[in-house]
């Protein structure tokens, strides 16, 4: 079974092709706020460089989130577009389930305007950095500012080269997710959005 696999919910972005739990290809990049005109071109790409084409496909898996917005957006809207247009099945993983599978420690994952999820809640880094214990051992996505402010307090951060890839998660991804044509994303916060001029009068 062919399975493409895309994650956006991050500060990096990842993509992994899988065929019958082997990994043909995975990539990744730091986001930087471009998805809508990066990440399908660079998934034709690696289906390119595989020899495989879009019919190829039998399945979807996208960390649907929580996750910045508007990245968010775009990969959830391209997989239901492919979702519909080959018909084949979207597993929508939370963040959290990757990265538990990733690392089985504390993680933190940053939210954007200083904020990062950690142990399930949207905090302030500030905030957390404060209450940070020295030798507690660390892993996520982070800004290289970030990194160094939490292990001059002492933490041990992990990097993310010596934890399992997105493609190995791909390739091992359990049936205990449920298949479905069309998945929404999930947000750290409610999107900010100005309402309409319409709306006041």
């Amino acid at each position: 079974m062919l399975v493409l696999g895309i994650n956006t919910a991050t500060s990096i972005t990842q993509i992994a092709l899988v065929e019958d739990e082997k990994i043909l290809a995975e990539k990744s990049w730091i986001s930087e706020q471009n998805e809508s005109e990066k990440l399908l071109p660079e998934l034709q790409k690696i289906l390119n460089e595989n020899g495989k084409i879009w019919r190829d496909l039998e399945k979807l898996a996208v960390i649907q989130g929580p996750g910045p917005f508007t990245a968010l957006r775009v990969s959830i809207a391209i997989a239901n577009a492919l979702s519909y247009g080959l018909k084949i099945p979207i597993i929508g993983v939370p963040v959290v389930d990757y990265w538990k599978y990733r690392f089985d420690s504390d993680f933190i994952l940053y939210a954007g305007l200083n904020r990062v999820h950690f142990k399930g809640n949207l905090k302030n880094f500030d905030d957390v950095l404060e209450k940070i214990e020295p030798d507690l051992k660390v892993s996520g996505h982070l800004r290289e500012n970030q990194i160094e402010a939490l292990t001059e307090k002492g933490a041990k951060w992990v990097d993310e080269k010596e934890l399992p890839t997105f493609g190995s998660f791909i390739s091992d991804l359990k049936k205990d997710y449920e298949e479905e044509s069309l998945i929404e994303p999930l947000y750290f916060a409610p999107p900010h959005i100005t309402k309409s001029k319409k709306a006041y009068k």
